[in-house]
């Protein structure tokens, strides 16, 4: 009888924890709002929540040295709306 009395104090406990670390991991990784990519010459913004997306026209895509390109092809995450920002100011025209 004892031992099923430890056992749910016990079970109690480790969901906590596991809880709390879980908790923690959310908080400590970078949200990913927003990623840019390279489809078929077309530079799109996709938001974080959102199935559409915006092109970037004001980007000259084929000036863009073949580094940066096969990155944009890959896809380029920014985690907030200021890195967005950086990236326009660096690239736009």
């Amino acid at each position: 009888m004892r031992s099923k009395c430890l056992c749910i104090p016990l079970t109690l406990a480790v969901f906590a924890l596991f809880f709390s670390l879980s908790a923690l991991f959310r908080t400590v990784t970078p949200l990913s709002l927003y990623r840019l990519q390279l489809v078929g010459g077309e530079l799109r913004l996709h938001t974080a929540g959102r199935r559409d997306y915006a092109v970037l026209r004001e980007i000259d895509t084929g000036g863009l040295p073949a580094a940066d390109r096969a990155r944009l092809s890959k896809g380029i995450v920014l985690s907030s709306e200021e890195a967005l920002d950086r990236f326009l100011e660096n690239y736009g025209s």
